[in-house]
């Protein structure tokens, strides 16, 4: 996969260049504060520019918050590093570990925003959009209108609701914001997570 040979660092204004592994590092510089954690990615779909986020929002008839758009110039998906986030008010799993963010025009369907959000339409409560998923089938998602407006959420996959009346019994918090989660992303509670 394709990463961006450049990009410019929003704190600082210098110019980054990405190591020549195909990984890159992404420093958290997104309206919310630089803080000193990194992530970093892997198999990261092409580098996308502002027409394509415009496009994607066309798609799928919803416009996505700022700091998402900013994340999908930087990074356009991909496996990242570290990836453990806490989960609110899941007590038997108060953790999960992202496997994928998804991209836009990703090599693989399955990591696809558009895809995901077609196939998961009527499944998922309106005004989310799904984001990433995990090693289980659950999604993370963001909320860009309605109940979960700029919030990123958890959707439990094995405790779906098939009655519409019911949608959202498996839906958790994770974050108040896009920014806000990618903060919350850690290696904390790593072990947890894959024993919970």
């Amino acid at each position: 996969m394709a990463s961006p040979s450049r990009w410019r660092d929003d704190a600082t204004g210098t110019i980054q260049t990405p190591p020549t592994n195909g990984a890159y590092g992404w420093r958290r510089a997104i309206r919310g504060g630089l803080t000193s954690m990194s992530l970093s990615f892997r198999e990261c779909g092409r580098p996308v520019s502002d027409t394509d986020v415009m496009w994607l929002e066309s798609e799928l008839n919803m416009v996505v918050p700022a700091c998402y758009k900013t994340f999908l110039r930087n990074a356009n998906g991909g496996r990242p590093t570290p990836a453990c986030f806490p989960i609110k008010g899941m007590q038997l799993n108060p953790y999960g570990v992202i496997q994928f963010f998804f991209g836009i025009d990703m090599e693989w369907e399955c990591y696809d925003i558009s895809w995901n959000a077609r196939t998961l339409a009527g499944r998922i409560p309106d005004g989310l959009l799904p984001v990433a998923c995990d090693n289980s089938g659950d999604i993370i998602c963001l909320g860009v209108f309605g109940t979960y407006a700029e919030q990123v959420v958890f959707w439990d996959y094995y405790d779906e609701q098939p009655d519409p009346t019911k949608a959202g019994r498996n839906v958790y918090k994770v974050a108040d914001s896009f920014s806000a989660f990618l903060n919350s992303i850690s290696d904390e509670g790593t072990m947890e997570a894959r024993f919970a």
